[in-house]
């Protein structure tokens, strides 16, 4: 007896014990995203392990992120699957696919790694899970099942996992103790297994296939030939989808015989490097049986068999086309077949067929579609008959479904919430330990080129310009997030109708972003741009009844004041922004001249990282919820990399799980920001946080520290200017060897005197210390200097030369 059970081996368990661990198992809840961070650093550590090679690099494939992402994808649709939401913005029901409970899965013992295999698979679904191995399966399962466990920070996997051998567990028992059986072996065994399972209970049978290969006479030669001795040898046809007849098309029995002998060299010379195991007492009979039948047989038909010396492989010869199923251990029936007879010949066959490797210089496609009718249910290239990629069918099914269920949610509520999870309680378990990102870390990242699908222009240092790639999965994802957003700031998608006046073009994305976040939410929308003649804007706004605009503050703003007139005739009365500070005393002006209604942030976020935060109607100011489902977010304090304590000003640092092209990791924007502690009255639980400008906003100038943000803070307190500023810092002051400070303001009518008075950091560096030139210059915000590549305005510019 052996039992493995909350991470510990047993080899005395009874069934009560094991029946209250099981069921206690059901009071955990594995995450999706938490699993496969597990699973993909699970999978870069069995190097060590005391497995096969094939089982290593098989398990290795199908548990890297890459893949296990793709299965997801395909098989369930999208990578949260799990997350309990609506289907679109316009309706209130939500749905998800949701875990069966528990998981019994009765595994064969002649198909090595299949019983760890299927584990994963179910632990995908979210289950707890019972894997009863055959008595005759070796220690794999558990040493590959605690070296996943091991690699489990929440450890919930532990409590999740259940592996028995050679226990005195009842299969009716352990039945009724799971949600569904799945259960693998021949027709005999499953029927067995199915009985004792109640009809209540959800029952999977993988039962046994039969895989054959395909080949016509010009491809039956040595190439060929090659490959189908491959696809023998590998896991010397325990795998299902190993061919057990090769049929030749057209081919006579003296054509076959031909074949066979340069069949038999190309196996022989395979059988060198890797030579039979040993057989048991059954197999043996079983082999001299087929042999000495067939032998007899060819005595009175044109039948033949060749084989080893050393009896690692046979090739068993006959002029008929009927189907049978070979023995195994590296044997093979060699048929002839015709185009018109495959029909025919399989049709009786089919519930069991599963796989056929074609090699075929004619007629493919033809052959093909009597292939498919005849009930295949796989087509491949011979010799890649058992390869596979993520997200494939399995026997004809997308085994991830038949492991969930699918649930809906329909009440009064939750028109205003996308996903359930936003009311629900939630916190961060996996901990992050890689080294803080910089911007330039970020810049000498290798993308993973097949991924390089899509690119955008991404601030660079020192002014050069950088580029960001993305998979067109990650980008859709963002983009999806982003619109959650949106739809959570208040846009509506029954009843809005959008103005898309971000900048486009020289591979920015704010335009084609918005464009993709306004589509997601399947709303009316008019792709304008930040289009350069803005009467043509304010008209298209005026007389389309458009009620929303998205755009950049500076060119709303530059709109709005030299089209008044038009746009107070308009219906625009919400306006989401992005990109810049949209000042206080601007959103006043906007409200009280043009009625509009609704100011707010359409998303922070930023090229790299993709959308970060979004506003709620609760949120004031810089405040924003965290975009929980593609984003983690960590404060850290701004002289160390350790976290804030409570609501301690520091930086804002950020993981992305949403990213593939690059790894995202702890990435430090330059933000800073707090946590916001108290609860929102909005009723999401999305973790909130307030921005409170940038690491760049400090700099120094004169010897003296400066922040941007003390410069608004001051002009709003005491001049009540909430209007854009911009900051020039230059060393071509008419005084020698000191900085030069200019400030730049669209109104004259605060004097420079009266604001040193009350900015005595300012006033030190300038009279007292002398180490500061300051100016006040008016300006309007068409002059301001903007970003070549996004059109924002630049907060600070250091004009500084060496």
């Amino acid at each position: 007896m052996k039992v493995l059970a909350h991470g510990e081996i047993y080899d005395n368990l009874s069934f009560e014990d094991f029946s209250l661990k099981v069921e206690n198992s059901l009071k955990y809840e594995l995450k999706l995203e938490e699993l496969i961070i597990c699973l993909d650093q699970f999978s870069k550590g069995l190097a060590d392990l005391e497995i096969s090679d094939e089982i290593k690099k098989e398990v290795v494939k199908f548990c890297s992120k890459e893949e296990l992402e793709k299965k997801v994808i395909s098989e369930l649709g999208s990578i949260d699957a799990f997350d309990i939401k609506k289907n679109d913005f316009k309706s209130r029901p939500m749905e998800a696919y949701y875990p069966l409970g528990v998981a019994l899965h009765v595994t064969p013992a002649n198909s090595p790694g299949l019983a760890f295999l299927a584990l994963v698979e179910s632990l995908l679904g979210l289950n707890s899970n019972i894997v009863k191995l055959s008595r005759r399966d070796g220690d794999d399962c558990f040493v590959l099942a605690q070296k996943l466990i091991a690699c489990d920070q929440t450890e919930v996997l532990l409590k999740k996992i259940f592996i028995i051998q050679d226990a005195p567990y009842e299969i009716e028992k352990l039945s009724e103790l799971s949600d569904v059986v799945s259960c693998w072996g021949g027709d005999a065994a499953i029927d067995t297994i199915r009985k004792s399972v109640p009809a209540s209970k959800r029952f999977i049978p993988w039962g046994h296939k039969i895989s054959f290969s395909l080949m016509d006479l010009e491809s039956a030669k040595r190439e060929g030939l090659k490959k189908l001795a491959r696809d023998i040898f590998q896991y010397d046809q325990l795998a299902c989808s190993a061919p057990q007849v090769c049929y030749v098309l057209d081919a006579e029995f003296d054509e076959l015989l031909s074949i066979a002998k340069d069949l038999a060299v190309e196996l022989e010379v395979l059988s060198k490097d890797k030579p039979l195991g040993e057989l048991d007492i059954q197999e043996q009979a079983e082999l001299t049986n087929f042999n000495q039948l067939l032998k007899l047989e060819s005595l009175i038909e044109n039948k033949q068999v060749v084989e080893s010396p050393t009896n690692d492989w046979r090739i068993y010869i006959e002029e008929d086309e009927t189907f049978k199923a070979s023995p195994l251990k590296r044997t093979i029936w060699l048929k002839p077949i015709t185009v018109e007879s495959i029909l025919p010949t399989l049709k009786h066959h089919r519930i069991h067929l599963q796989t056929v490797g074609i090699d075929l210089n004619s007629n493919e496609f033809q052959v093909i579609n009597e292939l498919l009718k005849a009930g295949m249910l796989r087509v491949r290239n011979l010799g890649d008959m058992q390869n596979s990629y993520a997200g494939e069918p399995h026997d004809g099914e997308l085994a991830l479904s038949r492991f969930v269920k699918k649930i809906s949610i329909d009440l009064t509520g939750l028109e205003d919430h996308f996903r359930l999870n936003e009311l629900s309680q939630k916190s961060q378990v996996v901990e992050r330990t890689a080294q803080v990102m910089s911007k330039e870390d970020f810049q000498a990242l290798t993308p993973n080129e097949e991924l390089a699908h899509l690119f955008f222009r991404s601030g660079g240092s020192s002014g050069k310009t950088a580029i960001s790639p993305f998979s067109y999965n990650a980008y859709h994802r963002q983009m999806q997030a982003a619109a959650e957003g949106l739809f959570a700031a208040g846009l509506d998608p029954l009843v809005d109708k959008v103005a898309n006046l971000f900048f486009g073009g020289g591979l920015y994305g704010g335009f084609l972003s918005f464009y993709t976040i306004l589509e997601k939410l399947e709303i009316v929308q008019y792709p304008i741009a930040a289009y350069e003649d803005k009467n043509f804007v304010a008209e298209v706004l005026a007389s389309n009844d458009i009620n929303v605009i998205v755009g950049m503050p500076s060119y709303i703003i530059e709109l709005f004041s030299n089209h008044a007139e038009v746009l107070k005739k308009s219906k625009v009365e919400k306006i989401y922004f992005g990109g810049e500070h949209f000042g206080q005393k601007q959103r006043d002006w906007l409200v009280q001249e043009f009625g509009i209604q609704i100011i707010r942030s359409a998303s922070y976020g930023s090229v790299d990282a993709g959308p970060l935060g979004f506003q709620c109607p609760s949120c004031v100011k810089g405040e924003h919820h965290l975009n929980e489902s593609i984003q983690d977010l960590e404060i850290l304090r701004i002289d160390s990399d350790e976290k804030v304590s409570g609501d301690e000003i520091g930086r804002l640092v950020f993981t992305s799980k949403a990213r593939d092209c690059v790894k995202i990791e702890r990435y430090d924007l330059g933000d800073l920001g707090r946590w916001v502690l108290e609860n929102c009255d909005c009723g999401r639980t999305n973790r909130k946080f307030e921005l409170l400008g940038r690491h760049g906003d400090i700099f120094r100038a004169g010897g003296t520290f400066f922040n941007y943000m003390k410069f608004q803070k001051v002009l709003l307190d005491h001049f009540d200017y909430a209007d854009l500023i911009q900051i020039k810092i230059s060393n071509e002051s008419s005084q020698s060897n000191i900085d030069r400070l200019s400030l730049y303001l669209t109104t004259d009518l605060i004097e420079k005197s009266k604001l040193m008075n009350v900015f005595q950091d300012l006033n030190e560096a300038v009279t007292r210390e002398l180490t500061l030139d300051f100016e006040i210059i008016v300006s309007n915000v068409e002059s301001f200097v903007h970003s070549k590549n996004s059109g924002k305005i630049l907060r600070v510019i250091d004009e500084r030369k060496l």
